[in-house]
């Protein structure tokens, strides 16, 4: 039986693991988001994982890095398989706090219809991620457990739960009220046309159209999260 314990000195585990195989490639990658900060997805049971691991190269780095990336993710499939990014520039760095929120709920409708289609996403894993990242409030670096730790009460720390894999499914008793509380606009927004209620043909190509509209996001993330889409 997996006991709390056990779960989180797996994480720590399969963290020292991870980021050793990567090192071998090359201690020159700076790893960034949530295998950094400790807050990535790792399934309660199972060896799965929903967060891929971003990787940034110098750019005197003379590699291949659709070869390379290739070459991380076979070698990692052996201690836990995920998806891998490298990139030469820092993308997210420039983004401000309000484009970013619309990045995020765009991202989330492009998992949601992928769900549709395939079947094979915990769409309540998309939904508390994407609340939480809505629920910021200082700027882009502030992590999910400073969220927790700002708002405080049972709703935000079971999307965090679910967030990192101990749990599965969303608790939406009182997520209503904390979203009335601690939420802007936008936020509120989303629980309306994304958890309340699955979103419309009509909300999906308003996000669209804001995401392509934010400034501060540039050109090639723009493409780069297009690539994802399905519809």
């Amino acid at each position: 039986m997996t006991t709390t314990t056990n779960y989180f000195l797996r994480r720590a585990i399969i963290k020292e693991r991870v980021i050793n195989e990567i090192m071998n490639f090359s201690p020159h990658f700076i790893i960034r988001g949530s295998w950094k900060y400790n807050d990535f997805h790792l399934d309660f049971l199972k060896t799965f994982t929903y967060s891929d691991i971003d990787l940034i190269a110098p750019k005197s780095l003379n590699i291949d890095t659709t070869m390379l990336k290739f070459e991380i993710e076979q070698s990692l499939k052996n201690i836990l398989p995920m998806k891998v990014s490298i990139h030469f520039d820092d993308h997210l760095s420039n983004i401000s706090i309000e484009h970013s929120k619309v990045k995020f709920i765009y991202e989330y409708l492009i998992s949601y219809l992928k769900t549709l289609k395939f079947g094979t996403e915990n769409n309540d894993y998309f939904k508390a991620k994407t609340i939480m990242m809505l629920m910021r409030t200082v700027d882009n670096n502030q992590r999910f457990k400073q969220i927790c730790d700002e708002i405080g009460g049972k709703s935000i720390n079971n999307l965090y739960k679910i967030k990192i894999g101990e749990q599965n499914e969303i608790n939406l008793s009182n997520l209503t009220e904390m979203i009335h509380r601690n939420g802007d606009q936008i936020t509120k927004s989303f629980i309306t046309n994304c958890v309340n209620k699955d979103p419309n043909c009509q909300y999906i190509d308003l996000i669209r159209d804001q995401f392509h509209a934010c400034t501060t996001i540039s050109d090639w993330l723009k493409n780069y999260i297009e690539q994802k889409r399905i519809f």
